[in-house]
């Protein structure tokens, strides 16, 4: 798991995906999963990330949180994000969020949480990095 959910400008983000792409590979058998906490207040935030996913490498699955998810689902379609790579848990409990992430998951996935810390983002990171294994320094 990677908490990335501060770095929330597109560029930054990116750089940390490109980053965790290239070192947890399918190759290798991972899965590259991408929270994504939206933000209604945000509105702004949530596009320029789907925007921007769109031309990342490969995420294997998105799971769309917060508030106005809509955002993030219209422009992460309009891209060519296909749509049963998104998963929208907007108004879950970080339960369901996190059990819907461990479906996903299979035996290895790299996790990378981005966009905001808060609406749920802070309690995401805290479940995940007391149980991350981290195989090597990023």
């Amino acid at each position: 798991f990677v908490n990335a959910f501060a770095a929330n400008d597109p560029e930054s983000t990116r750089r940390i995906w490109e980053r965790i792409a290239a070192k947890y590979t399918p190759e290798d058998g991972y899965k590259r999963i991408a929270i994504v906490n939206c933000r209604a207040d945000r509105p702004q935030r949530s596009s320029e990330i789907a925007v921007a996913a769109a031309e990342w490498s490969e995420t294997h699955h998105f799971v769309v949180i917060g508030s106005g998810t809509i955002l993030f689902l219209r422009e992460a379609l309009k891209r060519g994000i296909p749509p049963e790579r998104i998963t929208v848990e907007e108004g879950a409990t970080s339960r369901e969020v996190i059990e819907s992430i461990l479906e996903l998951s299979g035996k290895r996935a790299a996790i990378v949480g981005m966009a905001n810390i808060k609406g749920g983002g802070n309690e995401l990171a805290r479940y995940f990095g007391n149980r991350a294994e981290t195989l090597e320094p990023l």
